[in-house]
């Protein structure tokens, strides 16, 4: 392991209300598979984060004072001999990584659809589908870690068993919009179920941080079943025939099991993922911008009456999606710890 008998990997990373749970989650991921190869870890997170997610898995989380990334307190806070220093925060930029270098600082970034002109850092994991093809640039010896099969999938997924072909009839449909949903497109997307017909069930997956109305369509159709704050998504996500989700790392978490998706881009970073979809996916945001109720209740019919197309979702996702991405991302960052 060369000089560092236990080497610790500072995480820097957003779990809040705003910013959703993406970032806590792929670095939660990689976690696992660090811990695996003996590296240690703390996290430090954003003053309104739930620290429940990462105290939840044993891990020693700090909280900020500061708004923001937090650039001068993360400088007081960790000692750049300590090891290396993971970011995954929409509040970084080129100035941060620059500054973080010139104080001896190895630096880990995990970016989406490359927001920045220029990496001054160690290594860059973009998992998105064709993340490959966009002209990333940093220093000489900068690695870069594009594409989905950098994907940093739970350890959880893994142990599931993943659909080997398609259901001849649709009975179940899953509803996930995030950690958080703060436009609350769960309440529209729900909307357009009731309106669908037939002896069906409805799972609707919520984030710990949301607090949109979602409960009241509970009231008014039984078909429709509310699970909060769940600890095992994985187990509940296989159980779905179709599945109508955001373009972030749930649809990617249905590409792997192979279930056929009605997929909504809710932010920009989301849009190249699911135009890199398509072929596991029904896209949505591309044929319309403004989309309704009515979009995606008839989206999500037709995909029920189309089992060969389902057929060919379920083949593409399972494809896109191989499960062994965390193992990939973590031995990246492991070089970065062995230096």
């Amino acid at each position: 392991m060369g000089e560092y008998q236990n080497p610790i990997l500072s995480i820097r990373t957003d779990c809040n209300s705003s910013t959703g749970y993406g970032h806590v989650m792929r670095c939660l991921a990689v976690s696992e598979e660090l811990t695996k190869l003996g590296v240690s870890l703390r996290f430090v997170l954003s003053s309104d984060s739930d620290r429940e997610l990462v105290e939840r898995k044993s891990y020693n989380a700090i909280v900020l004072k500061n708004i923001g990334l937090a650039t001068d307190e993360l400088l007081e806070l960790l000692n750049p001999n300590d090891g290396p220093l993971l970011l995954d925060s929409y509040d970084v930029s080129e100035q941060d990584l620059e500054i973080f270098h010139s104080n001896g600082f190895r630096v880990i970034l995990f970016d989406d659809a490359m927001r920045l002109k220029k990496y001054p850092c160690d290594l860059v994991v973009d998992s998105a589908p064709n993340a490959q093809f966009l002209p990333y640039k940093g220093f000489p010896e900068t690695r870069f870690c594009l594409g989905s099969t950098y994907f940093p999938l739970r350890e959880e997924f893994l142990k599931v068993r993943r659909k080997k072909f398609v259901a001849e009839q649709v009975n179940t449909v899953m509803i996930s919009f995030g950690g958080s949903d703060h436009d609350d497109i769960t309440f529209k997307t729900l909307k357009a179920m009731v309106g669908i017909e037939g002896k069906l069930e409805f799972i609707v997956a919520l984030g710990p941080a949301y607090m949109g109305q979602a409960y009241e369509f509970a009231k008014i159709d039984k078909r429709i079943r509310i699970v909060q704050n769940v600890h095992d998504m994985a187990e509940l996500m296989v159980t779905a025939d179709v599945a109508v989700c955001s373009s972030g790392g749930t649809a990617r978490e249905f590409a792997y099991l192979g279930i056929p998706m009605v997929l909504l881009s809710l932010s920009p970073d989301q849009v190249p993922i699911a135009r890199a979809m398509t072929q596991a996916a029904e896209y949505l945001n591309d044929k319309k911008k403004a989309i309704d109720d009515t979009d995606i209740a008839r989206a999500v019919v037709e995909l029920m009456a189309d089992k060969p197309k389902r057929q060919l979702m379920h083949i593409a996702g399972l494809t896109l999606i191989d499960g062994r991405g965390s193992k990939r991302v973590a031995s990246a960052i492991y070089s970065v710890i062995e230096g």
